[in-house]
């Protein structure tokens, strides 16, 4: 976590230092990882529509000042329960 995730995001390899980081982080703290996890459950299913609503927002807005811009919205990144282990 400390060594090849920042190594991976200075090469620009995101995805890889994003999994890196999330399964160090599924071993090195289960407890707070079981936290999280449980925590992700739960707000997942409102999340994508809450990040669709704010982009929505934000891009009239920039629009209203003349803005044009390109946006794209994601949620929290964690190992999908598939690939836990």
């Amino acid at each position: 976590m400390e060594i090849y995730a920042p190594l991976a995001n200075r090469l620009g390899i995101w995805q890889f230092k994003s999994e890196l980081e999330d399964r160090a982080f599924h071993y090195l703290y289960p407890e707070a990882y079981a936290a999280l996890r449980k925590s992700l459950d739960t707000r997942n299913r409102d999340q994508a529509a809450y990040i669709e609503r704010f982009m929505t927002q934000l891009k009239d807005a920039l629009a209203a000042e003349g803005i044009e811009a390109e946006l794209s919205g994601r949620t929290k990144h964690i190992l999908p329960r598939s690939i836990e282990r």
